[in-house]
């Protein structure tokens, strides 16, 4: 897997929009 390339910033990027997409269609 290429999870190095993207580094920590990209590992944080990546959770925060899982995240947020999960609480937006929670709340719809």
């Amino acid at each position: 897997m290429a999870m190095n390339v993207f580094g920590p910033v990209g590992w944080i990027r990546f959770l925060l929009g899982t995240l947020c997409e999960v609480l937006c269609f929670h709340c719809l």
